[in-house]
């Protein structure tokens, strides 16, 4: 590079401007037509600015003429790009204009290349010098005509728009045609030796790129355009670096390619100490010049999350919130509606800029709560204004947005749902909000709610605690024990000192009913107390329940709604009611009477009212402190029973155990564990029977025309408050003291085993309570019963011998020292028998040892039906058996061992293979006065078997001094 003009730089600016608009869009996939239109308009503006800079720099690689001639393609393709770009984005359909601007831009190069447009182009004194040729005046006419039509196109639509932030976007580009046109201008007076278009063109084209990052001109995603102002600072470094090499070499005259090199690295060095520390200052304030809103937004988060973690003060929250809003956003005015506590809506708790003391509420059916509800992250009053589902805005509710001076709407959200509205009054500057700005607000709404959700949360608690305290200071007076009884007649006894009263009454819901608790001043308050009215009969408990508030009667003669209460109405002439609400429910009502008409009126309603709170409180924290009573209690039971369970493995005895325990936190008067079997429930076990022997063992059918059905069907608790008119077999012994009664399965391993019924004599008398505490008994139950059958299960398996089921060699022993020790030491007589298979080797080498375990097992079979009841009979090991004969002398020994061969050797034993003939020798001993042990015994019975065999087999023999003798 011999020489360098410096006007070249504000090509180059406008070159780097449009190649990286350009690269911001071509980055993203799928471009849209009116991307696409635009990308050929930043096309063509590079092409221009390519070719001033190329004119101006003299890098031997073509003429002034030729960048020229070359400037001429990109220059005269704008403002066809441009024109499609327009009538693209404002969607008109000039398709035949643009094929005239084809036809004209094609015929402007024909003559370009032919050298009548740009005659002669050259640098003098550093100044481009033109000579037009005879053809300019083509592309000045379709230059001008082009431009024209697409200024007027966006001036007849920004007066058309409504939407501010679509005219302001069409500022923009009106202002990016005026600098283009009018540095076009500039070349057909004396400015034109400059490159004054290009700097126009330079200038158009950071404007361009401040309304797509600021305005959102095109539809780029925040990450790109971030990408692109971030570029910015590096390529002014990249160009300043270029700057300052290019004035080096032309102060510094250098010779040599090693000169050069260390010239350019000299000039990096100082660049990078000189310009880099300026980097991170210029990216802030790009930061707030093209992304003000996101930068103060984020300012905002940083503020509020320090300020919600030393303040949990709701209303300082809220009043904190409001003023970071109004300064940040300078907005005029703001609110915040936070969910009221009975979920009926959301009230207004704080404002700025609101100067009517009104109080306002949205209703949970109000369109912009169900909008918010639904997952709108935003409305604006243009959406209200518009969208069908506002129109069910009552004209109050529109009142109410007026005088707020509302634009726009957020919710505000947590895991719970909406918690509330934050609600923004317009700009100080009567701009409107971008889509930016929504997008910073909703942002910035998860904080704001999770700020005040947490304050919510602990202005709850605090305010419970202060309740409690209040309550605490309250109830000293009247009682220092939670009994509801003492509570209330304590209550009464004041109200009477302030209210006159002939008598009074407090009544509590009780399911369908409505019971009298506490009472004064009636002639049998003890009769009165134990009545109860159906609520739905009950005309002015219902109208008090309907309202929640104080129902006044003056006189009550010949009112209708006192026919359910006798003679009452004779006595009495004034009445008033007043609601027992407990946690936003009506759980009862106080009414107070007198014998004088027209005794009460609001002003004693209120009083009575007041003592109402003062009991329903009362009443609802007794209930409260009985429930945590009740459930430490249960959970005890429940932890004893557990220990029952783990403590013994026979069924029979925990059933007992936990039956006594179940009695303790479920009243009954009798119960009945049931197992399953065969299609019948059958009594195991049972409490509370004169004689549990009468119920024992009885069985019910399943299924069958009773309850136990229902409940093993159903798997879940069954009740029956009337069980005599339900069943009839609850009408005869042993099940006639049973007028209610409740079942619950009891389940193992998601398998019904049986089933836990309850009784009581009392009518109506169990509750679904009772069936969730049998419910958890019956679970205790069931693991009794599943842990004591698996315990029989794993005994029986360790004590018999798993081919024949008989008892095996092991406990066969102990059972044989066991019954010896008794003949010793009662000096009773035992006996036992040996005998062996003959020839079992033949059978399992011939046939196999399948045949021979069928053949033990038949043998065992036949064995065990012709020895008696009280034998013990056992496999003593491969083909031995053993069979202990209690209280049998040699004699009869002998007998039982003769009658058990002949039943072994006929009939013939049916096997998988053949019938075969069994035979067996047998060995009988008995106790005498020289057996010193079982073992000894057992020895003599095996020596009289050993005799048997050598004798020829199939036969008995005893062990006596005379057969052996034989």
């Amino acid at each position: 590079m011999d020489s360098f003009n410096y006007f070249a730089f504000v090509a180059l600016a406008a070159l780097i401007a449009y190649s990286s608009l350009l690269v911001l869009l071509v980055w993203r996939q799928n471009l849209n037509r009116v991307q696409t239109h635009f990308a050929y308009y930043l096309l063509a503006m590079i092409i221009w600015s390519f070719g001033s800079f190329m004119t101006r720099v003299n890098t031997g690689f073509g003429t002034p003429l030729f960048w020229n001639r070359f400037m001429i393609l990109g220059s005269m393709a704008m403002p066809l790009a441009f024109f499609a770009f327009v009538q693209t984005l404002l969607m008109r359909q000039r398709s035949n204009w643009l094929k005239v601007g084809i036809t004209a831009y094609i015929m402007t190069q024909v003559f370009n290349a032919l050298g009548l447009v740009v005659a002669d182009a050259y640098i003098e004194q550093g100044q481009l010098v033109n000579n037009y040729g005879p053809a300019i005046g083509l592309p000045s006419v379709s230059w001008i005509l082009f431009i024209s039509i697409s200024a007027f196109d966006l001036i007849r639509e920004f007066r058309k728009s409504r939407d501010e932030d679509h005219k302001n976007r069409l500022k923009y580009l009106l202002f990016v045609i005026l600098l283009i046109f009018g540095g076009s201008l500039t070349n057909a007076t004396e400015l034109g030796v400059y490159p004054v278009d290009i700097t126009f063109n330079a200038l158009a084209a950071f404007i361009v790129a401040y309304a797509i990052l600021r305005h959102q001109l095109l539809d780029v995603s925040l990450v790109l355009r971030r990408g692109l102002v971030y570029s910015i600072p590096s390529t002014l470094l990249g160009a300043t670096y270029f700057l300052f090499i290019s004035l080096a070499i032309n102060i510094v005259k250098t010779s040599t390619g090693l000169e050069l090199a260390l010239l350019s690295f000299s000039v990096a060095i100082l660049t990078a100490l000189l310009v880099e520390p300026l980097r991170s200052r210029a990216q802030q304030t790009l930061d707030r010049l093209f992304f003000r809103g996101e930068y103060d937004t984020s300012e905002m988060l940083q503020r509020i999350n320090k300020y919600a973690t030393q303040q949990l003060d709701l209303r300082l929250s809220t009043e904190f919130i409001l003023d970071e809003i109004l300064s940040t956003l300078s907005v005029r005015n703001a609110a915040i509606f936070l969910r009221l506590q009975d979920n009926s809506g959301y009230k207004l708790v704080a404002h700025k800029g609101y100067s009517s003391g009104h109080e306002i509420v949205f209703r949970n059916s109000n369109p912009i709560v169900t909008s918010l509800v639904d997952g709108a992250p935003i409305l604006t009053t243009k959406d209200i204004e518009v969208l069908p589902q506002f129109n069910a805005l009552w004209h109050s509710e529109h009142q109410e947005i007026k005088d707020l001076n509302i634009e726009i709407f957020l919710g505000l959200k947590s895991k719970s749902g909406l918690i509330g509205v934050l609600a923004i009054g317009p700009k100080l500057s009567q701009e409107p909000f971008t889509n930016e700005d929504q997008h910073s607000l909703t942002a910035v709404t998860d904080q704001i709610a999770i700020t005040l959700e947490n304050a919510r949360l602990f202005d709850v608690e605090t305010r419970r605690l202060r309740e409690a305290e209040t309550l605490y200071n309250t109830l000293t007076n009247l009682t220092s024990a939670m009994d509801v009884d003492n509570l209330l007649n304590d209550i009464l006894n004041h109200l009477q000192k302030v209210v006159d009263f002939q008598s009074a009454c407090v009544f509590l819901v009780d399911g369908d009913y409505l019971s009298p608790v506490s009472a004064q001043g009636f002639e049998a308050n003890e009769l009165l107390l134990g009545n109860q009215y159906l609520v739905e009969d009950d005309e002015l408990f219902l109208e008090v329940q309907q309202t929640r508030e104080a129902l006044i009667i003056p006189d009550i003669r010949g009112d209708h709604r006192f026919k359910n209460y006798g003679d009452f109405e004779r006595k009495t002439k004034s009445w008033v009611g007043v609601p027992l609400i407990a946690r936003g429910a009506v759980i009862g009502v106080l009414t107070i009477d007198n014998l004088r008409a027209g005794a009460y009126s609001k002003a004693e309603a209120k009083v009575a009212q007041a003592f109402a709170d003062q009991a329903a409180i009362a009443i609802q924290n007794a209930r409260l402190f009985k429930a945590a009573q009740n459930q430490a209690h249960e959970a005890e039971i429940l932890r004893q029973a557990g220990t029952i369970v783990a403590s013994t493995l026979n069924s029979k005895e925990a059933i007992d155990l936990i039956l006594d325990q179940l009695k303790r936190v479920v009243e009954y008067d009798s119960a009945t564990v049931q197992l399953l079997s065969d299609q019948h429930l059958e009594i195991v076990g049972g409490h509370g029977w004169d004689n549990i022997e009468d119920v024992l063992g009885l069985s019910f059918a399943v299924p069958g025309d009773n309850p136990n059905t229902i409940v093993l069907e159903s798997e879940r608790p069954h009740i029956l408050d009337t069980a005599k008119e339900a069943y009839a077999s609850f009408n005869t012994p042993p099940h006639n003291h049973i007028n209610s009664w409740m079942g619950v399965p009891l389940i193992v391993r998601e398998k019904v085993i049986g089933m836990l019924a309850i009784e009581s004599a009392q009518e109506k008398f169990f509750t679904h309570d009772h069936a969730r505490l049998a419910s958890t008994f019956a679970d205790q139950v069931a693991v009794a019963i599943d842990n004591a059958t698996l315990f029989e299960e794993v005994k029986q398996l360790s004590i018999t011998d798993g081919l024949t089921g008989i008892y095996n060699r092991r406990h066969l022993l102990e059972l044989g020292s066991v019954e010896f020790n008794r003949a010793l030491r009662y000096n009773r007589q035992l006996s036992v028998m040996i005998f062996d298979i003959d020839h079992f080797k033949i059978v399992n080498d011939t046939y196999g040892h399948l045949v021979g375990d069928q053949v033990l097992v038949k043998l065992t079979n036949r064995s065990k039906s012709k020895i008696r009841n009280i034998d013990i009979f056992g496999r003593y090991g491969g083909e031995e058996f053993i069979v202990l004969l209690p209280e049998t002398g040699i004699e009869e020994a002998k007998i039982i061992a003769e009658r058990l061969r002949r039943g072994i050797a006929y009939p013939e034993f049916e096997t998988s293979a053949d019938s075969l003939e069994i035979t067996i020798s047998l060995g009988v001993a008995s106790f005498n006065k020289n057996s010193s042990s079982f073992d000894s015994l057992l020895a003599e019975a095996d020596t009289a078997m050993l005799m048997a065999k050598r004798q020829g087999r199939n036969q008995v023999h005893s062990f006596t001094k005379e057969e052996l003798n034989v």
